[in-house]
């Protein structure tokens, strides 16, 4: 059964879930996202109903390449068959999952997938009446990462009460990164300011934040939610994508066509409409030209239809496409290369300030006026006074560290390989790139 879905659609979700302990991808997330919008609340008789997904039109909800997207959608459902963890009364946690059943043996060919879910997983979206959170899908198709969604959702669910105050462990448990991200200070620099920045941009909500201290320590979050009065929501991309108003207008009142040739011509070409939209420009401008000898734009326009005339400037503008795409490529892996030598920076002093801060006061207090001595002259006193300044203390933990080269700090290699099994995969990716840019 195929529902009509539109990204006004709404996901409805209950709070126990939006608070249980989920770890996804993105497209794990996306693709549980735009089946449950196919859900009304108060639907019943679920238990085995099969929810079809269109690819295409799941595609262009999200802004994807549908030629790439079996392959991902593929992989995403089959992750769904795993557990997941949400809270019961007590500081218990109960396990469930989400599907029973996929129906893959129609990824290839007709375009859709049919998904089941399970009977423990359907409380949390049907028959809801108390303790849960909608919201519309076009909230979420701008968010870029499974953990911003999750905030989103959270937070989205602490909107009647216009703030959420939570300790920070438990967040972390929330999002399923409790083993990252020792430090506060990079938990913020990669969770929580570029989430709320993409919340505050794409979303109905505005989310501000307060750190709340215990002594020196930041042992919580307080998060102040509001309507974002400046959103504004997207176009509906499905229709848009499937829409050739223009078109038709073209087709009806410069050419003067009839409604039974319009439609022929859409549906002849209903697979390569860029053709006939090349080619109404392409006639439109002969025909509009000072030395115009065009008589009967009609007949004109079929036989340049059916010579398909604009197909070199077609290939033209796929090559150059092809080079810009490429180039797109090349600069999003340089500049995750750049976030990956930065963060390999921060794991490093990570290390480093859990070793200091196992010293004694004295001990410190003696490795600190090591480092001060063995400067140079001209920057001793900036030393001692401004030792907090980043790129001061990142001088000293390498002093720290060249003192002490016992300490136990993986390789640029080593630590990349185990945060992404694709990290040589992508530095030869970007030689190869290269070098095609070159023969386009």
């Amino acid at each position: 059964m195929e529902e009509t879905l539109t990204i006004q659609s709404l996901v409805s979700q209950s709070n126990d879930f939006i608070l249980s302990h989920q770890k996804m991808t993105l497209g794990e997330k996306r693709l549980l996202l735009y089946v449950i919008s196919k859900i009304h609340p108060d639907d019943e008789n679920l238990e085995n109903r099969r929810f079809r997904v269109n690819v295409r039109d799941y595609s262009k909800t999200f802004g994807l390449d549908p030629n790439y997207q079996y392959t991902g959608i593929r992989e995403s459902w089959s992750k769904l068959f795993e557990n997941f963890y949400y809270p019961e009364p007590g500081n218990k946690k109960k396990k469930t999952r989400y599907l029973t059943e996929c129906d893959e043996s129609s990824v290839e060919g007709k375009g859709y997938i049919e998904i089941t879910f399970t009977p423990e997983f359907l409380p949390h979206l049907v028959k809801l009446r108390e303790y849960f959170t909608s919201y519309k899908l076009y909230n979420v198709i701008f968010l870029r990462s499974f953990k911003t969604i999750r905030l989103y959702e959270i937070f989205k669910s602490f909107e009647y009460r216009k703030r959420l105050e939570i300790p920070v462990d438990e967040l972390k448990q929330i999002l399923e990164i409790q083993d990252q991200y020792p430090l506060f200070s990079t938990f913020k620099k990669w969770v929580i300011v570029p989430g709320l920045k993409e919340i505050n941009k794409s979303t109905d909500i505005s989310v501000k934040f307060n750190p709340i201290r215990q002594t020196r320590k930041i042992v919580a979050l307080e998060f102040l939610i509001s309507r974002n009065k400046r959103h504004q929501q997207p176009l509906p991309l499905i229709l848009l994508g499937d829409g050739h108003q223009e078109t038709y207008d073209k087709l009806r009142h410069e050419f003067q066509f009839s409604q039974k040739d319009i439609d022929k011509i859409l549906k002849d070409y209903r697979n390569n409409m860029e053709v006939v939209e090349d080619t109404i420009i392409y006639v439109l401008g002969k025909m509009y030209a000072t030395n115009s000898t065009i008589k009967s734009p009609k007949p004109y326009f079929l036989k340049c239809l059916r010579e398909d005339v604009t197909a070199p400037d077609r290939e033209q503008k796929v090559r150059k496409k092809r080079i810009e795409e490429t180039q797109r490529e090349i600069k999003t892996i340089e500049a995750q290369q750049a976030e990956e030598d930065e963060s390999y920076r921060d794991y490093v002093n990570e290390v480093l300030l859990v070793e200091y801060e196992k010293l004694s006061d004295i001990e410190r207090g003696s490795i600190k006026a090591s480092f001060i001595s063995n400067s140079p002259i001209i920057m001793r006193k900036k030393f001692s006074e401004n030792f907090e300044m980043s790129h001061i203390k990142s001088m000293f933990l390498k002093f720290f560290y060249e003192s002490n080269p016992d300490i136990e700090i993986l390789s640029n290699d080593e630590f990349f390989i185990q945060k992404n099994p694709n990290y040589k995969t992508n530095v030869y990716q970007l030689d190869k790139l290269k070098e095609s840019l070159k023969v386009m």
